[in-house]
Parts: C-alpha cells; structure tokens; sequence
C-alpha cells in the first residue's frame, strides 16, 4: 500500500503492508534470506537520503530458526511495516503541480514497495 496524509502543514508518504497470516508466516523468512538484504540496503538509502523511518509493531524476541545476531534482527522482528515520512507542504498545495510534488515522493519509497510485493505476496 501507499499512504499520502496532508494536514494543514505537512504531507506524509508511507509504504507498507497490512501482516495478514500469510504476510506474517512470509515476513521473518524473507527478510532473514538474501532478499531481506536488498530491503535493508534500500532503508538505509532511504534513511539516510530522505529521513524515512521505519514503523510497525515488533516482538521481543527474534524468531526461529533466526538467532537474535542476525544482522536484519530489527527487521526480523516486526509483525507490521511500513516506512514513512513527511515534509512540511510546499506553496504548490492548492495547484496542480501537487501531484506532481506528491508524485516524486512516493517513487522515492517505489523500491520498497516493489520489495514487498516480489517477497511477501502471492
């Protein structure tokens, strides 16, 4: 899924997924193999770049088969995702050129969304 939230200073983008049963079976054995560490490459881009955070609920404990070591721990834990952010909104608010505006911020977090639909959907 993509998010926009506007309120009357600020714009929010986010990415994520709603942990379904699937999703949540799928979650820990994706983000522990391989393709977890192109997501984690991309966060920290996106981190770093953009100020994104990463949010979604979290276990305690990392779950087998995976050792709390792991190097993708964090993100091995969680039973919801999504990655967001916001910025203040820009003059463009009341013209078309918002979309556009809006538009280039969701194709920032397009590689985490492309992430989530190879790895956790069918």
């Amino acid at each position: 899924m993509f998010w926009v939230r506007l309120d009357t200073e600020r714009a929010g983008f986010a990415s994520g997924i709603g942990f379904t049963p699937a999703v949540r079976e799928r979650w820990p054995a994706a983000v522990g193999a391989a393709a977890g560490e192109e997501l984690a490459d991309e966060l920290d881009v996106l981190i770093a770049g953009r100020g994104v955070e990463v949010a979604g609920d979290q276990v305690k404990r990392v779950p087998a088969p995976f050792e709390d070591a792991h190097p993708r721990a964090d993100l091995i834990r969680r039973t919801g995702f999504r990655v967001c952010c916001a910025e203040p909104l820009p003059a463009s608010v009341d013209t078309p050129g918002f979309a556009d505006w809006c538009t280039e911020r969701l194709e920032a977090l397009l590689t985490v969304h492309r992430w989530q639909l190879a790895n956790l959907t069918d």
